[in-house]
């Protein structure tokens, strides 16, 4: 649940990440992107609360690269293929509703 709930977090803004994790796993429908997330983070969560100073370092890798391309996905520069995204317009095409912030440069005026 809280592999499941840490994806959700990541993705809820742009996708329809709850539809996706309601799913039944015997359905055969379930996004493999999403099942391997919650997978990677799942695991690497089971060895973090049992043995914290122990833990393979193939998980802890797959940990991070999780949590990267769930990042890249939220600030747009990834997706994934075959969610239902929530920008969708009913002709097929996709709003983006990423807010990028930008400032100018700090000018120092000294007298």
């Amino acid at each position: 649940m809280e592999a499941a709930a840490e994806v959700s977090g990541y993705l809820c803004a742009r996708y329809n990440i709850a539809e996706e994790l309601l799913k039944s796993p015997s359905s055969g429908d379930r996004n493999t992107m999403v099942v391997k997330l919650v997978r990677d983070i799942a695991i690497y969560n089971c060895h973090s609360f049992s043995a914290p100073v122990n833990i393979p370092e193939n998980r802890i890798k797959g940990y991070e690269n999780a949590i990267k391309l769930l990042r890249d996905i939220q600030s747009e520069k990834a997706s994934v293929p075959g969610l239902e995204r929530l920008t969708t317009a009913s002709d097929g095409s996709v709003s983006s509703n990423f807010i990028a912030f930008d400032s100018e440069p700090v000018r120092n005026h000294y007298m």
